[in-house]
């Protein structure tokens, strides 16, 4: 599943397997009271965990090849069902040393792909909270870039998307895009001459819409302002010291 496979095929697998009438009876069942959000976040974390033992026990040479397929297809129909349990298990996800790794990474990028397929604020939240970090760490590899950025290209590629990103809230006062992710979008999109790779263009292509997105939100307080105004004259001063005019406007 997870070997040379690209998001687009991930993204749905198992569940093309999964007749429509028992999907659809699934998540009738999972809105009915009294399941608490808590509730299934514990479960996505369970399911996280079983998942890994399942594959670090396949790679020792067992086979509980069954046992992984009920439990991906419980995982996504969670996630796209109420893909806001999500939010409450990112924190842990972002800082549990269990979930770290770029071995964890396809499995992470897969689940935060369920709970895009519903919903692409929380998609485009959990990516820039999570994900984009992560380029950033000295372990990280281009097979990790390219994962991460198929999954940002996946959804805002889907139609309205401008719409519904640039007008989109997940949490009150949570920026879709925090500060610090977007000074690493700037990084990636306007490098040194000597310092561009094959994912360049990619992010390139796809900054425009995220800065339209991080540029919408409303940064209540004085701190974040000045924070965001700080940035905003080294990016200009950078962008003119290098003669790149498009980072300098």
């Amino acid at each position: 599943m997870f070997k040379d496979s690209p998001q687009s095929t991930l993204i749905d697998f198992p569940l093309p397997h999964v007749p429509g009438s028992i999907y659809g009876t699934t998540c009738n069942w999972i809105d009915l009271p009294p399941v608490e959000v808590e509730d299934f976040s514990a479960f996505i974390l369970r399911a996280f965990d079983q998942i890994l033992l399942d594959l670090e026990a396949e790679q020792g040479g067992g086979d509980d090849s069954k046992s992984q397929v009920g439990m991906f297809v419980a995982l996504a129909i969670v996630l796209r069902c109420k893909p806001e349990t999500l939010t409450s298990v990112l924190p842990t996800l972002r800082e549990d040393p269990k979930y770290q790794g770029q071995d964890k990474l396809p499995l992470t990028v897969w689940m935060m792909a369920q709970a895009a397929k519903g919903d692409l604020c929380l998609g485009l939240y959990s990516w820039a909270h999570k994900l984009l970090p992560l380029v950033t760490e000295p372990n990280s590899i281009p097979q990790s870039m390219d994962l991460i950025l198929q999954f940002v290209e996946e959804f805002l590629s889907r139609p309205k998307a401008r719409t519904i990103l640039v007008d989109g809230t997940v949490m009150e006062g949570e920026p879709l895009i925090p500060l610090p992710s977007f000074e690493i979008l700037v990084r990636l999109t306007f490098p040194a001459p000597c310092a561009r790779v094959k994912s360049t263009e990619r992010v390139e292509a796809i900054y425009p819409l995220l800065k339209d997105v991080a540029l919408s939100q409303d940064m209540a307080g004085s701190n974040a302002v000045k924070q965001m105004f700080s940035f905003t004259l080294r990016s200009a001063r950078k962008g003119i010291v290098t003669g790149d005019p498009v980072l300098a406007e």
